[in-house]
């Protein structure tokens, strides 16, 4: 874990202009998940089956190509899932967290958003990053990203107060990145990946 930098803000800034370039409809409602298993990696076919699809059932294509559904690639010991036009709700971090620790985010179209941890079949803190005060934090401990999610509520106050703040968005991507050392590209949009709607309740 480490702290957000004005470096990668300004990474997923830049990300999200060029996705923009090539198609504004996918901007609407993006996301990612960071999976990393307890004792044994995940694989990407674990990960799938645990977002509720068969990975028999998957192509390999780019996410941008339909703009909506997910795809999954492995990264050492990670899986790194990006979300287009879908969500993962909270109901589905028992299946998805077992054995394991899940870092993600997720926006829609409407503002409705979540900044998430999970672990070990339990959603452990769950923020909405227009609002993540601590009082506001859902979870099984609410104040267990406090040390990074400070930086969060320190932009907000600015904004608040009218000053100058980076872009909420582009701010909890990399919140993402800052708690797992992972990095979203725009690659994971455009390459050829396993692609899947996922499939929860």
């Amino acid at each position: 874990m480490t702290m957000v930098t004005p470096e990668m803000i300004d990474h997923y800034t830049e990300l999200s202009e060029r996705l923009k370039e090539v198609n504004s409809y996918i901007c609407n409602s993006m996301g990612w998940i960071v999976l990393r298993g307890r004792d044994t990696s995940l694989s990407v076919e674990d990960v799938v089956r645990r977002l509720g699809v068969d990975p028999g059932l998957t192509r390999v294509q780019p996410l941008l190509k339909n703009g909506e559904g997910a795809v999954a690639e492995q990264v050492g010991t990670d899986v790194i899932v990006a979300l287009a036009n879908v969500f993962v709700p909270a109901s589905a971090m028992p299946a998805l967290s077992q054995n394991a620790e899940v870092w993600g985010f997720w926006y829609l179209v409407n503002n409705t958003n979540s900044l998430f941890y999970a672990a070990d079949g339990h959603l452990v803190t769950e923020v909405d990053v227009w609002s993540p005060y601590p009082d506001e934090r859902v979870g099984t401990d609410p104040h267990a990203l406090d040390a990074v999610l400070h930086e969060l509520q320190a932009r907000s106050e600015a904004e608040h107060a009218g000053e100058d703040a980076p872009d909420c968005i582009d701010m909890a991507f990399a919140t993402v990145e800052a708690l797992t050392g992972a990095r979203l590209t725009a690659e994971h949009f455009t390459r050829p990946l396993p692609w899947f709607l996922p499939r929860l309740t």
